[in-house]
């Protein structure tokens, strides 16, 4: 960086140019969702729990809500509820922004120890499980987290969040439970490779059994991140499959287009000029050249090319193909 100061320092137009075009690249690769939740904190239900040595701890129930926790920890509701995002997106972090509207709960001890679930099988019921110190000593604030990630009628993709509005003080007994907590979705956009999960399947056309909208809490984006059901060649309409043929040193300049086309429903191919002409079977020989006495073939680029898509062709049907290149690099 202090390199590339020192020589652009004539040229300060040219560095902040760099500089923007930079930031705009990693700015690309990131994006984030929010919802706001509202909730009736007059709906909350405190009740008392007995524990086998006498204790009592108090139960909360608010509504829908499940009360979840790790075996030890603190029950609190805990609302879940999913966002739809870009089909090629990945790291998804969750993140409460604000809560307001709080409402005191009048506690007067401990609230209840999440316990092990006891079985339908008719086994004797779990030992009841007394508060771990090290879940007990912290103040709980309201907290979201990823649950997890999938895909819904084959390509919608879909994260699962969870959203604790209430918080909890131990040493105090105190507790609040909040009428409004807006939530945050950071995720990165990725390709194909960076989906660690399940793979996306796009279907010609929707299913008429799943409405996305009825599901997700951000309907704006349904448009914008449902993928389109782009129907194969071979039924006549329009093609799925989207070519990118590239110089190879221009590849890198490509991948922001192959990762949206990919997240818009077509199955996207990038193929450098360089890797066709070097494959066996599209070299087709072009005029002769002559160096030092020596005679040199070669490659018809152009008629390689042709050979090439025409091959794609015969396996795909009709497809969009782009070709890119630039006034140092051009396209045969």
């Amino acid at each position: 960086m202090k390199r590339l100061l020192q020589k652009q320092r004539k040229y300060p137009g040219a560095l902040l140019l760099t500089l923007a075009l930079t930031l705009a690249a990693f700015a690309a690769r990131a994006d984030r969702l929010t919802a706001v939740r509202t909730y009736d904190t007059s709906a909350v239900r405190l009740g008392t729990r007995t524990a086998p040595d006498g204790t009592e701890f108090r139960t909360v129930d608010w509504g829908d809500m499940h009360p979840a926790a790790e075996v030890g920890s603190p029950e609190l509701p805990v609302e879940h509820f999913r966002f739809l995002v870009p089909v090629y997106s990945n790291n998804f972090r969750a993140t409460v922004v604000s809560a307001t509207g709080a409402s005191a709960l009048p506690l007067g001890s401990r609230v209840l120890p999440a316990q092990i679930p006891q079985k339908a099988d008719g086994s004797p019921a779990p030992e009841f499980t007394y508060p771990k110190a090290a879940a007990y000593v912290r103040t709980l604030a309201p907290e979201a987290w990823v649950v997890d990630d999938g895909f819904i009628d084959g390509c919608n993709h879909v994260v699962t969040v969870a959203v604790r509005p209430v918080s909890y003080d131990d040493a105090t007994l105190s507790a609040s439970a909040y009428g409004s907590v807006t939530v945050r979705l950071d995720y990165d956009l990725c390709g194909e490779d960076g989906l660690t999960g399940s793979k996306p399947i796009f279907p010609p056309r929707a299913s008429e059994y799943v409405r996305i909208e009825d599901l997700v809490v951000n309907t704006a984006n349904v448009a914008q991140f449902a993928p389109r059901r782009v129907p194969d060649a071979g039924s006549g309409e329009h093609s799925r499959h989207y070519y990118i043929i590239v110089p190879d040193n221009l590849k890198d300049a490509v991948d922001d287009l192959a990762v949206w086309k990919r997240q818009k429903g077509y199955s996207v191919v990038v193929k450098t000029i360089e890797d066709i002409c070097a494959t066996p079977r599209y070299v087709v020989g072009g005029h002769c050249s002559y160096r030092n006495g020596q005679t040199e073939e070669l490659v018809d680029s152009a008629a390689s090319l042709r050979a090439y898509l025409h091959d794609e062709f015969e396996d795909n049907g009709a497809f969009f193909c782009l070709l890119v290149g630039n006034s140092k690099t051009s396209m045969p």
